[in-house]
Parts: C-alpha cells; sequence; structure tokens
C-alpha cells in the first residue's frame, strides 16, 4: 500500500493573493501537483514524512505528496510557493530602502 500525504500552505496567501512571476512579472496562476517520492531517494530529504495518526510516525517506501505551486503560463515553469514567499519579502524589503 502506498503512502499519501496532502501538504496545505496559507490558503489565503495561496488563492486570495495575486502572485507575479518574478522573470517575466506575469500573473501566476495556482496549481495542485502529485508527486510520487521514495523515502530513500535523494529527493527526499526535501519532504517531510512524518505523520500525524494515533501515535504519529513515519512514512516508508513510495509516498505521494499533494501540494500546491505556482505556474507562469508565460514561462511555463513551475515556482514552489515558498520561493515566491522569499521573493516578494526580497521585493518588499528592496522597495522599503529604495524609498529612503
Amino acid at each position: 500500500m502506498m503512502g499519501r500525504k496532502w501538504i496545505f500552505e496559507d490558503y489565503f496567501y495561496v488563492y486570495k493573493k495575486k502572485h507575479f512571476c518574478k522573470y517575466c512579472n506575469n500573473e501566476l496562476i495556482v496549481k495542485r501537483i502529485k508527486k510520487t517520492i521514495n523515502s530513500k531517494s535523494p529527493e527526499a530529504e526535501n519532504f517531510d514524512f512524518s505523520f500525524s495518526g494515533g501515535d504519529g510516525g513515519f512514512l516508508f517506501g513510495d509516498v505521494v505528496f499533494s501540494f500546491e505551486v505556482f505556474y507562469c503560463p508565460n514561462c511555463d515553469i513551475e515556482i514552489s510557493v515558498d520561493e515566491i514567499r522569499k521573493y516578494e519579502i526580497e521585493q518588499k524589503r528592496f522597495n522599503k530602502y529604495k524609498e529612503r
């Protein structure tokens, strides 16, 4: 049996706020991605294999992760929520510094 894990980001941040591509400044679209990751693969260190069942624990083997990413139709790239969040914070700091 294959494990499954849904990763939910902040709903209002992802769906209610407009986000723009850091490369072309086009408005981004939210996409839900399903990706199968093996717990022993090198890519596994980017994912959390813990779960909060009755006693908690960890998922092993192949696990299907479902999570949101931003998609730019102009550049045809997917950008993670964390990457956009960091970019927007950086832009805010830059604009604040520029105003001085």
